[in-house]
């Protein structure tokens, strides 16, 4: 695992509570302010969020960070294959340490397999 921290959004917390009652993070410890979208999650605006965060160079697409919060916007979009695939990719590429929005810290593995398991739970519970 690298050394590099980042802050992604949860998707449990996107899921679950209305837009705008998740606190946007103040900063993205790791990133340049506002490169992974987070206050942009926050405030449920996705289309910005997904432009945001939309790879623009090979790293970029390798990012678990960004792969994991692109795969938070494709969810709330209702885009679950996307969603999926975006998850996916977030744990085949390189571990990263990771600070989630509520504070925790893990691998991103570990956060991508979380989103997998929220996104399945989801899935059923619509059925």
């Amino acid at each position: 695992m690298t050394n590099r921290l980042a802050i992604v959004s949860v998707l449990s917390l996107v899921l679950a509570l209305p837009t705008g009652a998740i606190a946007a993070t103040p900063s993205e410890v790791g990133y340049t302010q506002g490169s992974l979208a987070v206050s942009d999650l926050a405030s449920g605006r996705l289309e910005r969020a997904e432009q945001i965060l939309t790879p623009q160079s090979l790293e970029d697409a390798r990012d678990p960070a960004r792969l994991i919060n692109i795969g938070i916007v494709y969810a709330r979009s209702g885009r679950l294959t996307e969603a999926r695939s975006a998850f996916l990719a977030a744990q085949r590429v390189p571990e990263e340490a990771l600070v989630l929005s509520d504070g925790r810290e893990t691998s991103s593995r570990v956060a991508a397999g979380e989103q997998l398991a929220l996104l399945d739970r989801s899935s059923v519970a619509s059925r």
